[in-house]
């Protein structure tokens, strides 16, 4: 272990776990504890399950780097440690070569080097398999419960995590210290725990082991998963575990309409929250109509970004007939027991208040946002021709006989003009936001938004607009009082060679 640390510390490692995705039909492992019993207060899965069935006693021979040297791969490489360790808690050694770990990690990219999401390769791992080995389900930890993490490790030989990386990660794997809280970088990484006590855990990580403290734990980890190999759906493998519970929830999964290894979306007993129409003949749960609802969005011209809250949200439970049910803001956390899940009726809209809702709903409609963009066009176009005719006005004012002032002064109009339009402009102009079109709330402040939003360009467009006219209005005095006095010449009442000419004052005599 100590030539791979400093052959590590020669070269810089790679991280490629991208953020958490949430999906409110994972499975949550908290549920199907059972009646296991309490786990012990240390364990080490190679150390008592892996090594003595292997003869093996170094956990570089096993976990080996996994081209996370060159490629950002830990989530492939960490499944690939997982996989390794299920087989060696068996009596089986089996190690994925490097090159299918990048190539499979590339192929879920894309064959881009960006990272990967957890959950899109747990998702993979059950269905299609890594390193020629699927398991049986997974099931979302509460990271922040070390007691529920413990058991995970303990029943089924580790927990799939990922977390935020601190400054120091790298520099304290190469020098061997423990992982301890730090400044967090914007990286994340993942890793395979499979050791805990009461100090902190052991995970898996470049080719060798890592300590880390519970504090960073708490600090950095920001998602964990309980990997339940292929052999855990044996009832012997984990008694006290409940397996028929997880076997009937993953029975409900719609392979292609949901993602694998979740819960059906059909099959709202694990939501927090159940919502009921009670119009009709008879109430009907709505849940999975409102779920929908709550994660429909469609993207609309509109002036700005809101803030607001969804409050409520108006959902078509029948054709014609609206209800509006009120949205937790913890709608999406974990669901209690079956037929436990907090009830929500939904207040049936009127005749009158469902058409005020279709006239709200229509400014967050397609059809009215494109509408809007093909006048804002055409309120582009009609704006250019009247500043180019104006403009043009302008330029055969300059060879009219107009004084110095008189021009500038015209030319202030159209400058105020041009001004005044293109506030006009950026009023009307549309910026593309996202919008859910069943919410009220987001919809009525859109639409707030949007006034605030052209109220600001308005007025100084209207302002620009009266100057305009107001020193359109003073171009003919400013020429009259700038334009030359005008001088008449003298001219003789009669001018020929028939005209008397007068007498000149300065000669006098006779003749």
């Amino acid at each position: 272990m100590a030539a791979l640390r400093a052959a590590a510390a020669q070269a810089t490692m790679r991280f490629g776990k991208k953020p958490p995705h949430a999906d409110y039909r994972t499975l949550r492992f908290r549920t199907y504890l059972g009646t296991l019993p309490a786990p012990p207060a240390a364990y080490d899965v190679l150390a008592t399950r892996v090594y003595p069935r292997l003869g093996v006693t170094n956990a570089a021979e096993l976990f080996p780097m996994d081209g996370n040297l060159d490629y950002g791969d830990c989530t492939i490489a960490a499944a690939a440690h997982a996989g390794t360790t299920f087989c060696g808690m068996v009596g089986e050694r089996k190690i994925m070569p490097e090159a299918a770990v990048t190539a499979l990690y590339l192929q879920l990219g894309n064959n881009q080097d960006e990272g990967l999401v957890e959950l899109d390769v747990l998702n993979y791992w059950r269905k299609s398999g890594i390193g020629g080995e699927t398991i049986f389900a997974f099931a979302k930890i509460d990271h922040k419960n070390h007691e529920h993490v413990k058991q995970a490790i303990c029943t089924f030989g580790g927990v799939y995590l990922g977390f935020q990386v601190q400054e120091n990660c790298q520099a304290d794997f190469k020098a061997g210290k423990t992982w301890v809280p730090g400044p967090l970088t914007e990286d994340g990484h993942a890793v395979f725990a499979t050791a805990y006590d009461a100090a902190g855990v052991t995970v898996l990580t470049w080719g060798n082991t890592q300590r880390a403290t519970w504090d960073w734990w708490d600090d950095c980890v920001d998602e964990a998963n309980a990997v339940l190999p292929q052999q855990a759906d044996d009832p012997a493998f984990a008694p006290g575990f409940a397996l028929d519970d997880l076997r009937r929830d993953l029975a409900g999964v719609a392979s292609d309409a949901v993602q694998d290894g979740t819960a059906a979306a059909s099959a709202p007993s694990r939501r927090k929250y159940r919502y009921t129409c009670p119009a009709g003949p008879a109430p009907i749960d709505v849940t999975d109509a409102v779920y929908d609802a709550a994660r429909e969005v469609i993207v609309q011209p509109m002036a700005a970004a809101t803030s607001a809250v969804e409050n409520t949200l108006i959902v078509e439970c029948r054709e014609g007939h609206y209800c509006s049910y009120r949205m937790p803001p913890d709608r999406d956390a974990d669901g209690p027991p079956a037929n436990d899940a907090v009830e929500q009726i939904g207040a049936p809209l009127g005749t009158k208040a469902a058409a005020d809702w279709d006239a709200l709903r229509a400014f967050a409609d397609p059809v009215k946002g494109i509408e809007r963009v093909d006048k804002f066009t055409m309120f582009l176009w009609g704006g250019g021709a009247t500043l180019a005719t104006v403009a043009a006005g302008f330029g055969a004012s300059s060879g009219m006989t107009w004084s110095h002032a008189g021009r500038w002064t015209f030319a202030v109009a159209v400058a105020l003009m041009g001004l005044s339009m293109t506030c006009a402009l950026l009023a009307m102009t549309p910026i593309w936001k996202i919008v859910n079109p069943n919410s009220p709330d987001l919809i009525r402040a859109a639409i707030t938004t949007t006034q605030r939003y052209r109220r600001s360009w308005l007025i100084p467009s209207v302002l620009c607009f009266a100057l305009a006219l107001v020193v359109a209005s003073l171009v003919q005095l400013a020429n009259q009082r700038s334009a030359p006095p005008s001088i008449s010449p003298s001219v003789s009442p009669r001018s020929g060679p028939g005209a008397t000419r007068p007498a000149d004052s300065t000669k006098s005599g006779r003749t």
